[in-house]
């Protein structure tokens, strides 16, 4: 471009030198203005054709850097799809602590990845104006005439062409000048530099739906690994409480507070329910392994149900005991208070003819021997 400015310096050099030859009617007056004029058709000829090259170089520029960059988006994509296909893959055998490390990393990359998201749309929308080169090559004939569109005017006997005029371009067989029909149906050979071929490029495009259906596998994969490791680790939480319900024993839920025992069964059910809430789409879990898994549940309910139960009775039994062992430690205490009182009245001597004094305390003897005996029958007849 400066050696265009330094050109133009001298052609408005050699203009000035002609209008004041013209000025002072020099003899040459028709040829100088001939001259005059054709070089100046000449010079805005060449101006127009530094334009339509500075056109064809900013659309040639965005052309390579769209595929440029789709090609580096391609191979994110793909090589994300890999690591991510890698990385997440799980099974009922991963380490539960390695798959929260991996759910914690999973969330961290979907933020990465949706940022990405900008940039797929991007190219999407740049692939829309990116201008086609192909035809532009002789080396690939056209099976049908194209559109094309006039960035210059151009002027010849056989043909006027506008700028921004929508031409047909009928043949490309040479690379310098097109075969073109303008919007009135003249036909010519153009200089090929006039023309740029408009979008929609066909190959740009496709491109760019590539791109975007590959972001949105890798969007699928992530979605589904995450499934996976969520109903995984959700599986490792199920079978660790009914590992726990199984475990369990009249013995060990006797040591529990009343309402921790109705918190184990809630826990359990908790559980099973965040697990048929993450293996909704689960590739790992089937339904008959879904359906297992709550019978197992139901089996642990009725198991730790059935253990309440036994502690209840034995609670209840236990208090029975301690009764009746009261009981008979009192009945124990009054015998022995009684053989206290007999021995103290059998060895304490009567006074001579006290018949009625012996009656008394052997009568008095008898009833109390007899209530104690109605109370030790009655205590073996209720417990047992």
């Amino acid at each position: 471009m400066r050696e265009l400015d330094q050109k133009e310096e001298v052609i408005k050099s050699v203009q000035e030198i002609a209008e004041q030859l013209l000025f002072e009617n020099h003899p040459a007056r028709l040829t100088i203005e001939a001259y005059r004029a054709a070089m100046q058709t000449q010079w805005s000829w060449i101006l127009q054709l530094c334009q339509c090259v500075e056109q064809h170089l900013r659309e040639n520029t965005a052309y390579f850097e769209f595929f440029s960059d789709a090609k580096e988006a391609l191979d994110y994509l793909k090589n994300l799809r890999d690591a991510v296909h890698r990385k997440y893959n799980c099974d009922r055998s991963s380490s539960i602590h390695k798959l929260e490390d991996l759910i914690q990393e999973s969330m961290e990359e979907k933020e990465q990845l949706l940022q990405y998201k900008s940039t797929v749309a991007g190219l999407v929308g740049r692939s829309k104006t990116i201008v086609q080169l192909k035809p532009r090559n002789p080396e690939n004939s056209l099976k049908t005439s194209i559109p094309v569109k006039a960035i210059c005017d151009y002027r010849q006997i056989e043909i006027t062409i506008y700028k921004d005029d929508e031409c047909v371009l009928a043949s490309n067989s040479h690379r310098a000048k097109w075969k073109v029909i303008s919007p009135s149906g003249n036909e010519a050979m153009v200089p090929s530099v006039c023309f740029t071929i408009p979008p929609p490029n066909k190959e740009a495009i496709d491109t760019a739906n590539r791109i975007e259906q590959q972001y949105q596998n890798v969007l699928a994969l992530w979605h589904e690994s995450h499934i996976n490791l969520k109903s995984v680790v959700s599986w490792h939480y199920l079978t660790t409480e009914i590992e726990t319900v199984r475990a369990s024993n009249v013995a060990s839920i006797k040591t529990l507070l009343p309402g921790e025992h109705q918190q184990v069964l809630s826990n359990l059910q908790s559980r099973f329910d965040d697990f048929l809430e993450d293996s909704q789409e689960s590739k790992i879990f089937s339904v008959a392994d879904i359906a297992q898994l709550e019978r197992e549940v139901n089996v642990c309910k009725q198991y730790y149900q059935e253990l309440l139960k036994s502690a209840e009775r034995e609670e209840h039994e236990e208090s029975v005991y301690n009764l009746y062992i009261s009981e008979v430690r009192n009945i124990r205490l009054r015998l022995e208070n009684c053989e206290d009182r007999l021995i103290r009245q059998i060895r304490t001597p009567l006074e001579r003819d006290d018949l009625p004094e012996s009656v008394f305390r052997i009568s008095e003897q008898e009833v109390t021997l007899l209530n104690l005996l109605m109370k030790t029958i009655f205590l073996v007849v209720w417990y047992f």
